[in-house]
């Protein structure tokens, strides 16, 4: 039996849809990959594993206050000097705990005998060493930040129907021309001609085919050489299509209850 990766991990990167399961095991994961890459063999497993245990908690505060409080309160909110202030400010505090800690509860318990000095070359190794860590997870979470906005963003314009001008190139000229406007197009062998409902025609270099892979559903081939859209269409029989008081040739691409559905359903929309 094979485990669905869908009900594996969830839409936002949680596993099983629990983000204190996820966040709880990836802490879990890092304090053992990292204890292992920092073993000495001189001070063995326990003081690497000790060591790491000591620096987890100022990371994880400074982590947590960059990811839920900087990043949506003041990056993504375009405020970049309280941001950047606010950065230094929290990993300032994390090294000078992570410096502190290990002063106090790891060299001077394990190694009192040694002659180590708490110097600002000291501070400044932990605050990189800290800063590494928040980089790494902070980009991962403003890559989130990012593919939420993208696809509410996508959402929004498929909600609204927004849709995109259609370029076009005439006698080395570009146009940009909103899809209402344009009543159908026909098609000339290797050229399209684009007419629109101001009366105006547009002539550029193009298949039909290609042509209608540009266009939203709205538009529809009813004869091998012509694309109307059915916004426009006014009425229709079996031979031909009435667009803005214009008779267009209809094939058998489309039947009445394909066309009349698609009419129906865009003016609804």
């Amino acid at each position: 039996m094979t485990l669905n990766t869908a009900n594996l991990i969830d839409d936002r990167g949680y596993l099983f849809g629990s983000r204190l399961l996820t966040h709880g095991l990836f802490w879990m994961a890092y304090y053992v990959v990292f204890s292992l890459i920092w073993m000495r063999e001189e001070h063995g497993y326990f003081a690497s594993f000790y060591l790491e245990f000591l620096l987890l908690p100022p990371r994880i505060l400074c982590v947590y206050c960059v990811v839920y409080v900087l990043i949506p309160r003041y990056l993504l909110e375009r405020r970049f000097s309280l941001f950047l202030t606010s950065y230094i400010a929290i990993l300032s505090v994390a090294a000078s705990l992570q410096s502190a800690a290990i002063w106090f509860f790891y060299d001077g318990l394990l190694y009192p005998q040694s002659d180590i000095v708490f110097s600002l070359h000291y501070w400044i190794k932990n605050l990189m060493l800290i800063n590494s860590t928040v980089v790494f997870i902070g980009a991962i979470s403003i890559l989130k930040h990012y593919l939420r906005l993208r696809t509410q963003l996508k959402s929004e314009l498929q909600r609204r129907n927004i849709e995109q001008p259609l370029e076009l190139v005439v006698d080395r000229r570009t146009y940009f021309v909103e899809l209402s406007d344009i009543a159908y197009i026909q098609g000339m062998g290797n050229y399209v001609e684009v007419y629109l409902c101001n009366g105006k025609k547009l002539t550029t270099y193009s298949s039909i085919k290609s042509m209608l892979s540009r266009l939203t559903e709205g538009f529809v081939r009813v004869h091998k050489s012509y694309i109307v859209n059915t916004l426009h269409i006014e009425s229709f029989s079996a031979s031909d299509i009435t667009v803005l008081g214009r008779q267009i040739p209809r094939g058998k691409e489309q039947t009445d209850h394909q066309l009349s559905t698609r009419i129906l359903r865009l003016a609804v929309e």
